[in-house]
């Protein structure tokens, strides 16, 4: 074997290795112009980053639009025909009392209903056949056929006479247009000649003046011809983003102290500096780092969001809540508060709505402090703060309009608050007053919290699994030697073994985080596969019980990624356990 096959698979072997990427990148180093040495420029361009995953979830959330998909019958043969959301037409989907506007099917054709609460009406989405509807498990329902699924009980896959709601459920012909069900636009199963619906649906991809049809399926009439079940009436938008600010070079750079280079580093993203850029800027974020390398991993994933909090305050960014403030003048000063802080004035008032409207402002409130819900939102809106920051994108834009009245009394002073297609819009009377909005005037539907959440999630494993390799995996990837077995090169572990043993000794339960995080990190195949399966598997049978539970604990709290970004740890029993990759 040559010296090049040597270095060669030593490039190969050892991810990000010093010496060989050295002289794998020299050239490469020398053509940049960079004023850094070589060392230097291969430790930034080898810096762990924030995981693009992040901004993904975050750019889905912003133009994420509620998905409403109610089961819908090809009445007259023709096809699902449908309106546009334009129409003008509006409905209850997720039964907060506000009606919102929807696209809809046209007249000739009709929904699957069921009056559940027998009040002779339809009022919401949960009383059409769709992600609203609640099944008996409690769960709400992934589509329509899986909602109407819920009633077959007999479980054949055909919704029919045989089942005990057949003769409730309605076919529902909106023949007005209006949105609202009247007695002669519900009508039996029965009235329509309609013997079954079946079950089984096949997915499509049909778009319909804006609303998309995602799932087809068959229903059958008295004479045994069959008519199309088309699912997912949905709303659909696209929002076409022309760039990306999550990725961003600073052409600027800030020099480091000493003290400084001694600190774990990450690239940043969005408005956010590498990390010890953004620690020269701040002595809060230094500390923090500091105190994180000496602190155990446990205290260390507690630390974890108020590091991202620090990181992002050395960016010059207006948050969200600062805009808010950004639309005052000199005549109505505006600013945010949450609900439970102000306990003397209500804000501009809450609900979706597509236009202004007058909005009571300063009315007494008492405070009863926050609830659970409450909280749940403070939570969600503080990581938004964070995510715009780390994206350089607003997820919430805030506008005002000034208008004369008629009787010339004082300006009407409208303010809009949208969430990619979410919007909320109040008017008021400027009357030079102060005017406090509190978190019931943002809106934020479910689907995107949960992947706002998400995007949240994948920012902090991030953070954990940059900071993790520079701090507990360091000495561990150090003493990695290379050696030859049959004239082949390979990579020596035993020193690695011996230093996670010695360390066993000290913190078993750390010490087996550390050996899980160094497998995600190396991600063994083949034999080293087997060899680290069979050390593991001795390190864990040899934990006390409670070395064991301790270890289960720390698992436990560390930042869990997405599913496919996890790995299955545990010895030939089956005490398998789940550990994030880093």
């Amino acid at each position: 074997m040559t010296i090049t096959d040597i270095a060669e698979f030593a490039i190969t072997s050892v991810e990000n290795s010093s010496v060989s990427e050295l002289f794998k990148t020299r050239r490469e180093w020398q053509e940049s112009g960079a004023g850094d040495s070589h060392k230097e420029w291969l430790r930034k361009r080898n810096m762990p980053r924030i995981d693009p995953s992040s901004n993904d979830k975050f750019k889905t959330a912003l133009r994420f639009v509620q998905v409403y998909d109610p089961l819908a019958l090809d009445l007259d043969s023709d096809g699902i025909e449908t309106v546009s959301s334009d129409a003008g037409i509006t409905f209850d989907f997720d039964g907060d009392g506000l009606k919102t506007g929807t696209g809809w099917v046209k007249g000739d054709d009709g929904f699957l209903v069921l009056d559940r609460n027998g009040n002779g009406s339809i009022d919401t989405g949960a009383e059409l056949f769709g992600v609203d509807t609640v099944k008996a498990n409690g769960q709400k329902a992934s589509n329509g056929f899986d909602a109407l699924r819920d009633l077959d009980g007999n479980a054949d896959g055909v919704f029919d006479d045989q089942d005990e709601q057949f003769a409730n459920v309605r076919v529902w012909q909106d023949l007005n247009q209006d949105g609202v069900a009247q007695v002669n636009e519900l009508k039996s199963l029965a009235e329509h000649d309609i013997t079954a619906v079946n079950l089984g649906s096949t997915a499509t991809n049909q778009n319909s003046n804006g609303n998309l049809i995602s799932a087809v399926g068959t229903f059958v009439r008295g004479d045994g011809s069959e008519g199309s079940v088309n699912g997912n009436q949905s709303l659909a938008a696209n929002l076409d983003l022309a760039t990306n600010p999550f990725y961003r070079e600073h052409t600027d750079t800030i020099a480091l102290s000493d003290s400084v280079k001694a600190l774990s580093d990450m690239k940043g993203s969005g408005a956010v500096r590498d990390l010890r850029e953004a620690a020269m800027l701040s002595s809060q974020l230094q500390s923090q780092l500091s105190q994180y390398n000496q602190a155990s991993r446990p205290d260390q994933v507690g630390m974890l969001d108020t590091l991202l909090r620090t990181w992002a305050a050395t960016a010059d960014y207006r948050t969200w809540d600062q805009r808010i403030g950004d639309l005052g003048n000199d005549i109505v000063e505006v600013s945010f508060a949450y609900s439970w802080e102000r306990a003397t004035t209500d804000g501009i008032g809450s609900g979706a709505s597509s236009s202004g409207s007058q909005a009571e402002i300063g009315s007494a409130k008492e405070d009863t402090g926050p609830t659970a819900e409450q909280l749940e939102k403070q939570q969600l809106l503080e990581r938004v703060k964070i995510l715009e920051i780390f994206n350089a994108q607003n997820f919430f834009n805030f506008s005002r309009d000034e208008s004369s009245t008629d009787s010339g009394g004082d300006a009407l002073v409208a303010f809009s608050l949208s969430s990619g297609a979410n919007t909320r819009s109040r008017s008021m009377s400027a009357g030079g007053r102060e005017v406090v909005l509190t978190e019931e005037d943002i809106s934020i539907n479910a689907g995107q919290a949960e992947l706002l959440n998400k995007s949240y999630e994948s920012l902090l494993h991030s953070l954990y699994k940059g900071l993790v390799v520079q701090a507990h995996l360091k000495p561990y990837l150090d003493v990695i030697g290379l050696v030859f077995s049959n004239a082949e090169p390979v990579l020596d572990f035993s020193a690695t073994q011996q230093l996670f043993l010695q360390n066993a000794e000290q913190n078993p339960a750390e010490t087996m985080l550390d050996i899980a995080d160094f497998m995600s990190y190396m991600k063994f195949t083949g034999k080293d596969m087997l060899n680290w399966g069979s050390f593991t598997d001795r390190m864990l049978t040899s934990l006390s019980e409670a070395d064991a539970v301790e270890f289960y604990r720390q698992v436990s709290l560390l930042p869990l990624p997405d599913e496919d970004e996890s790995v299955r740890f545990g010895t030939h029993n089956s005490d398998s356990f789940k550990v994030s990759a880093p």
